[in-house]
């Protein structure tokens, strides 16, 4: 008695593939199993939904759970650079600080920017928040 953990190719809806090893004992043999790590996905499958099913079998046969899906994410990368920007001193104590938001994903990291914040340096190296935006 004991378990299969199948999953999709992450391209269909077909479950074919046994993630853990035909007749794999670490699962197989395991009646009380509850719970496994899958770590076997192909090659760039990030964004892609996978859909698994487990199979329990004892010794008079076979039965198949319900689907369950993932998506396979990953965590974006930092951003490359700062957004450029353009300074205007308007007075002595006033200044226009425009910018051109990130927008391209080489420049995101992969990710939407969710908020910029503009500081001003007190000219001794200390940062103040001016305004977020």
């Amino acid at each position: 008695m004991g378990y299969a953990v199948f999953r999709n190719d992450g391209i269909d809806s077909l479950i074919s593939t046994e993630v853990n090893t035909d007749h794999d004992t670490n699962i197989r043999d395991r009646p009380s199993l509850n719970s496994m790590s899958v770590t076997s996905f192909p090659l760039a499958s990030t964004g892609s939904l996978f859909s698994f099913h487990i199979e329990v079998h004892n010794f008079v046969g076979s039965s198949v759970s319900l689907t369950s899906s993932y998506l396979l994410a990953s965590s974006p990368s930092s951003p490359v650079s700062g957004p450029v920007n353009d300074l205007t001193v308007i007075s002595s104590s006033n200044v226009r600080v425009s910018y051109s938001p990130l927008t391209t994903i080489s420049q995101t990291g992969g990710s939407a920017i969710l908020s910029y914040n503009l500081q001003v340096d007190d000219g001794a190296g200390n940062f103040t928040d001016v305004q977020g935006l």
